[in-house]
């Protein structure tokens, strides 16, 4: 039960996060911290506040915030900690698979626009829709798993 409240949150949280990001192009800080004390809540929730899972479940937000510092603008910084709130709720692994999706689906729909003329190749997109839609592809990867299973 505690899973379950705890991934409607994080929807819930991305939902916020692609909006801002959508219409503002930055997420507030405020947004932010929001996201990573419900991180620490669901962990502590379900009982998993062993360090080194805690610091495991960063590295994927440090390593888009090392992109973001050498990119010149390849990630910003609010995609890192994105990832840190993310990293919080799923855990690494799942954190991994939900970044590498959300690539794939920003890629995907960025090729779209350049074919379709809609942006330039130097243009940029804002990516925390891309993650929402990363982690509602993922939802319904595991509810089609289950179903699956039972039958």
């Amino acid at each position: 039960m505690i899973e379950k409240a705890a991934r409607a949150s994080l929807l819930l949280i991305f939902a916020v996060f692609a909006l801002e990001d959508h219409r503002n192009r930055k997420i507030s800080l405020a947004m932010i911290l929001t996201g990573i004390a419900a991180g620490f809540g669901s962990r502590m929730a379900g009982g998993k506040m062993d360090i080194s899972d805690i610091v495991l479940s960063l590295v994927p937000a440090a390593m888009i915030a090392l992109i973001s510092f050498a990119g010149a603008g390849a990630a910003g910084c609010a995609d890192a900690c994105m990832a840190a709130v993310t990293g919080l709720f799923l855990g690494w692994h799942q954190n991994m698979v939900l970044i590498a999706v959300s690539f794939l689906i920003c890629a995907a729909f960025s090729i779209l626009l350049i074919c379709l003329r809609r942006i330039k190749w130097q243009d940029s997109l804002p990516f925390a829709p891309f993650m929402l839609a990363g982690l509602v592809a993922l939802e319904a990867a595991k509810v089609i798993s289950y179903s699956q299973a039972g039958t």
